[in-house]
C-alpha cells in the first residue's frame, strides 16, 4: 500500500507463479544482480574510475546470465525471461525503498534500459563462443 492506498501491479511485476519454473526464478536473480552491478559500475565511472572489484563482479554476473542461457530448455525464450524475471526481482527488492523515498511505486519502464543492455551483452558473449567454438 501506497500513501494507505492498495496498489495493482502490472502483470509482469506480480510475484512469481508456481508456473514459474527454477532456471526461471535463477535467471530472475541473477539478471537483477547483474543489473545492480551495471548501476554500480555506471557510477563508478561517473565519479572517476571503475574499480577492479566492481569490474569483476560485474563480469561475474554476465557470465552466469551466458551459462543460464545455455543450460535453458531450448523452447525458453530466454530474452523475454530476463526482462520478466529480472524486473520482477527487482521490483520485489526495491519498490519498498523507492516508494518510501519517492511516495510513488517504481515506473514499470525503469529498469528496461539496464535489462536490455544486459541482453545484449550476453548475446555478443554467445556470438564470440561460438565464433570461437567452430574455429
Amino acid at each position: 500500500m501506497a500513501n494507505g492506498h492498495a496498489v495493482a501491479l502490472p502483470p509482469q511485476l506480480e510475484p512469481s507463479s508456481s508456473t514459474d519454473t527454477p532456471i526461471e526464478l535463477r535467471i530472475g536473480e541473477v539478471t537483477a544482480n547483474a543489473a545492480i552491478m551495471a548501476c554500480q559500475e555506471l557510477e563508478e565511472m561517473r565519479n572517476g574510475g571503475l574499480s577492479a572489484a566492481t569490474r569483476a563482479a560485474a563480469g561475474e554476473m554476465i557470465a552466469q546470465l551466458y551459462e543460464l542461457q545455455q543450460v535453458a530448455p531450448s523452447e525458453l525464450d530466454f530474452s523475454a525471461v530476463v526482462r520478466r524475471e529480472g524486473k520482477r526481482v527487482l521490483y520485489g527488492r526495491y519498490n519498498a525503498i523507492f516508494r518510501q523515498q519517492r511516495g510513488a511505486d517504481i515506473p514499470e519502464g525503469l529498469f528496461d534500459e539496464v535489462i536490455t543492455w544486459l541482453i545484449d551483452i550476453v548475446a555478443k558473449v554467445a556470438e564470440v563462443e561460438r565464433k570461437l567454438a567452430a574455429h
